[in-house]
């Protein structure tokens, strides 16, 4: 019996490219010039957000870091900051990104947003 080769008659690079050789898109420059248009207490919100869970860190604790997080960045605001802060909340595209917190979680948040000592 005679064996034969699926790659016999294969003309090499015809077929899609790899992944390592698709260019590479410079996320920074992006979330940079995003970054600009936005208030200091955006960006910060938006970082602490974005945190990523630490090695061997689960989910659960690393959700309860940034709402820890946010509670002591919170503190820090003005009255101004924080009404500003919670008119983004309110606005149906999310631009803060408070819709990935469970609704649980996203209630304590924003108590301690509307409520707590406040810096004046």
């Amino acid at each position: 019996m005679m064996s034969l080769s699926i790659y016999a008659n294969a003309t090499l690079g015809t077929g899609p490219r790899r992944p390592s050789d698709a260019p590479v898109i410079e996320t920074r420059v992006a979330v940079t010039k995003q970054a600009e248009a936005r208030s200091h207490f955006e960006i910060e919100v938006l970082r602490i957000l974005a945190m990523s869970p630490g090695p061997g860190e689960s989910v659960q604790k690393a959700f309860d870091a940034k709402e820890a997080s946010l509670r002591a960045f919170f503190v820090t605001l003005s009255a101004e900051e924080r009404a500003a802060l919670h008119a983004l909340t309110q606005d149906d595209r999310d631009p803060l990104g408070f819709g990935r917190l469970s609704a649980e979680r996203r209630s304590r948040v924003l108590s301690a947003l509307l409520g707590g000592r406040r810096r004046e």
